[in-house]
């Protein structure tokens, strides 16, 4: 039956095996061994290059063939090809040998050498104090002052590959962009400790961008990571939502404060150069009576002089003529009344004779 035979590894009724004791005789045959694997892609290949080449080649030339073809293979994959944004650093056997740059070039074939590419001109970027889409993450924004206040800070760091130093960047650092965020933050934190919660939060911007982007170059240029700080951008300084209304009102009062000198210095800029303008005409005024009085003392000085030369050069006239300057002097607002000696009892009384005619009054 034809079940009986089924599972019967020697093919023979009753499960014997065929005479000679070779289970690999192929039934039919000669008792010859069938090809192994390699017998059977030797010969594959064999017939494949003959019908490849158009004729009879042997087994040894076809081995040869093949081994020159995998040669070539192995040599062509020494070829690599660098992008304009990258650089590659040629290793031999695990050492660092050299430097290319972008375009078409050729190490030794794996495992004699092999290429590490590295892209270093392309801006990353980091975010410290919140993540995309405006959520904050307290633990990094929350920073102290000099003064003592917490704000919550979030900030950009924009960075890439240094192409000088890209040896650094692929050997010296394990994760190069939670190296950079640790380093911003810790450099940002020691930058908003320098400075006051006022000067943060509004005219100090710019410093602290600065000052942080200088602070984190030098931290990275001393870990020789050969990564370059291109810029910081501080996206928010503002103190944490829980004391938000008490430091406005704070803010109002420090506003109001600086509103009120600011008054008092334009009252003070307009009250000092009136009262300078007002003391320096008084000076000028007091110069000028000054000047007068001597003036006027010089020429009654020199008056006096000429009037006592003349009185020494003649005696007799100068006298008279001070005497009658001085009674002309003395008599000018004086009534005055002329007694004509001859007339014994009669005078003229000059001053009526000289009043202006008075004018009638009208009777009504």
């Amino acid at each position: 039956m034809a079940g009986e035979n089924q599972g019967n590894p020697w093919g023979s009724p009753g499960g014997k095996r065929p005479s000679g004791g070779n289970p690999w005789t192929q039934p039919g045959g000669n008792g010859q061994r069938p090809p192994s694997d390699l017998e059977g892609l030797k010969k594959a290949a064999v017939s494949f290059f003959n019908d490849f080449m158009g004729g009879h080649i042997g087994g040894g030339k076809v081995f040869t063939i093949f081994g020159l073809m995998l040669l070539l293979i192995w040599s062509a994959s020494g070829l690599f090809q660098i992008n304009s944004a990258q650089l590659g650093i040629v290793m031999r056997f695990g050492d660092a040998r050299n430097v290319v740059g972008p375009g078409l070039h050729y190490h030794l074939p794996y495992p004699l050498e092999d290429v590490i590419v590295a892209e270093v001109t392309s801006a990353r970027k980091i975010e410290v104090g919140y993540r995309s889409g405006d959520a904050r993450d307290p633990e990094e924004s929350m920073m102290l002052t000099s003064d003592e206040n917490i704000i919550d800070v979030n900030f950009d760091v924009l960075w890439q590959v240094d192409p000088a130093r890209v040896k650094d960047y692929v050997f010296n650092i394990k994760d190069p962009p939670l190296t950079v965020k640790a380093v911003a933050e810790s450099a940002m934190r020691e930058v908003i400790g320098q400075s006051n919660i006022q000067t943060a939060i509004t005219s100090g911007r710019d410093a602290i961008e600065r000052k942080t982007t200088d602070l984190m170059q030098k931290t990275l240029d001393q870990y020789q990571t050969g990564i370059e700080i291109t810029q910081v951008n501080l996206r928010g300084a503002m103190p944490p939502p829980e004391v938000n209304d008490a430091f406005q009102d704070v803010t109002r009062a420090r506003s109001d404060k600086e509103t009120k000198i600011n008054q008092a210095e334009t009252y003070h800029n307009n009250i000092v150069p009136e009262a300078e303008g007002q003391a320096a005409k008084m000076l000028q005024e007091a110069s000028a009576y000054k000047e007068q009085i001597v003036n006027q003392a010089h020429g009654n000085a020199e008056r006096f002089l000429s009037v006592l030369q003349s009185y020494q050069n003649a005696r007799d006239v100068t006298a008279r003529q001070m005497y009658l300057e001085t009674m002309e002097t003395v008599l000018k607002d004086a009534r005055k009344v002329i007694v004509d000696p001859t007339l014994k009892g009669t005078y003229l009384p000059l001053s009526e004779m000289i009043k202006p005619p008075q004018a009638k009054k009208e009777e009504p």
